[in-house]
């Protein structure tokens, strides 16, 4: 439990940040966010691969986020040049 919501009592909003990229390169994002007392950022990644991106979705959900953004879900360049 963050130490502001066990010293209010009151709940703190969760937004959780879905991304495919890796920890090591954009893990900063929510560490920047979570300066803030109000809001709570939980970050989660595909460590590179789409297909474990279900699975982090799974575990914000199980953390009971109240919105999930998914950054980082447009096509790579080369998935869409032919």
């Amino acid at each position: 439990m963050p130490a502001a919501e066990a010293q209010s009592g009151a709940r703190i909003p969760k937004i959780g940040i879905l991304q495919v990229s890796t920890s090591a390169n954009g893990g900063h994002l929510a560490a920047a966010f979570n300066r803030s007392q109000d809001l709570l950022f939980e970050q989660r990644f595909g460590e590179g691969q789409r297909e474990r991106l279900s699975e982090a979705a799974r575990e914000l959900m199980r953390l009971k986020v109240g919105l999930t953004l998914p950054l980082s879900l447009l096509p790579r360049a080369d998935e869409v040049i032919e």
